[in-house]
């Protein structure tokens, strides 16, 4: 009887390294997907760090009223305290941008 070589043997074999090529190719993929993802994780990181201001997180804008506000105190500090006086009531009877105008004129008077 004469030995043939067993072709399922071989078959398999041959499925086995094809196999095992793929996984380590998908393996290799995935793990410079990975680098990627961690490299892009690392950047955001230093850069929401250079944005924060002594270890707190940024903060949103102010909203409209409050640099309304923050603008009209500003002006108010710098006058003399009769021209103070004067800009709060203009600000008691006809509003903040009122106020803020007499203030600027006060300021260049």
């Amino acid at each position: 009887m004469s030995r043939t070589p067993d072709i399922s043997k071989a078959i398999e074999a041959t499925v086995a390294r094809a196999v095992r090529s793929e996984v380590l190719g998908g393996m290799r993929r995935l793990e410079k997907q990975v680098e990627k993802l961690s490299e892009q994780i690392r950047r955001v990181g230093t850069a929401r760090a250079a944005a924060t201001t002594n270890g707190q997180a940024p903060r949103r804008p102010a909203s409209k009223g409050r640099q309304l506000h923050g603008r009209y105190i500003g002006l108010l500090r710098h006058l003399p305290k009769k021209d103070q006086v004067r800009v709060r009531g203009i600000r008691q009877k006809q509003g903040v941008h009122a106020a803020i105008r007499a203030a600027e004129k006060a300021k260049k008077a």
